[in-house]
């Protein structure tokens, strides 16, 4: 994540003519919006509507610090997920029906840095081209 806020933080410092408020407001603006936005995030899938949640999740994705914060919670919730349904085959059948309701509550992966959610590899992803593209802007902006 560090790798794709710092040069968007310092892009945005621009707008500002203390540096060290910048840097304030940058912080407040990364830790609140990503708890509210994966809050909605959240909320929405809660309701039902997992279409919707997913592609608010892709969006969201474009903030570095929703990235973070739905990357740990994912690694959280896959590694408590599998402990529960891989402990016998009971409890790995019984997974197995609960993951075919339409909600898709019980899903998790071998390993965290796959594809498929709860795996981290989008949120890498993407950070690592945000984070490229606002080092390159970042540099333009010095270059003038």
């Amino acid at each position: 994540v560090v790798w794709a806020s710092i040069p968007l933080t310092y892009v945005f410092s621009f707008l500002f003519n203390n540096y060290l408020a910048a840097f304030g407001i940058f912080f407040c603006f990364y830790y609140f919006s990503a708890v509210i936005m994966q809050t909605l995030v959240f909320f929405i899938a809660g309701r039902g509507n997992r279409a919707l949640a997913d592609t608010l999740h892709f969006i969201f994705l474009t903030f570095p610090s929703y990235g973070l914060s739905i990357g740990l919670s994912d690694i959280f919730l896959n590694d408590i997920v599998r402990e529960v349904c891989t402990v016998s085959e009971a409890a790995r059948l019984a997974c197995l029906e609960l993951d075919m309701r339409p909600k898709r509550q019980l899903r998790f992966v071998d390993h965290v840095l796959e594809f498929p959610r709860p795996g981290v590899g989008p949120n890498l992803v993407y950070m690592a081209v945000e984070g490229f593209i606002f080092f390159i802007l970042a540099m333009l902006l010095e270059a003038k």
